[in-house]
């Protein structure tokens, strides 16, 4: 079995489906969320929609970490929520909505061609 265990910014709950989508046509097929704020309020304030966004997506358990980000902190809930429910034989990627980029324009370099600038070296 493939998890994903993400955490989201409240603020970033709206990228949450693209993101979903995204990672279940790469094949993981158990997504472990936890929403984060820095004050518990807005966690409470947006729980409706967070939760109505989270039922239409099929996710079936959801984590709340409210506090100021701390890498320490969230790589120990992370940590924790692998301990509970993941195989010593499964795989797990992490992810976040906010490292999840919509890219409107690409401009393309080729490798092969040297630019004028590596030309003169």
């Amino acid at each position: 079995m493939i998890h994903a265990i993400c955490t989201c910014a409240i603020s970033q709950i709206d990228r949450l489906p693209q993101l979903v989508q995204h990672y279940r046509g790469l094949g993981i097929d158990r997504f472990w969320l936890t929403v984060h704020d820095d004050a518990s309020e807005a966690i409470r304030r947006d729980a409706r929609h967070t939760e109505s966004v989270i039922a239409q997506l099929g996710l079936a358990q959801i984590h709340y970490l409210a506090g100021d980000f701390d890498a320490e902190l969230l790589r120990d809930h992370h940590d924790r929520i692998q301990a509970r429910h993941v195989a010593a034989d499964d795989w797990v990627c992490g992810s976040t909505p906010t490292s999840f980029k919509f890219i409107r324009t690409v401009s393309c370099v080729s490798l092969k061609t040297p630019t004028a600038e590596a030309k003169t070296r």
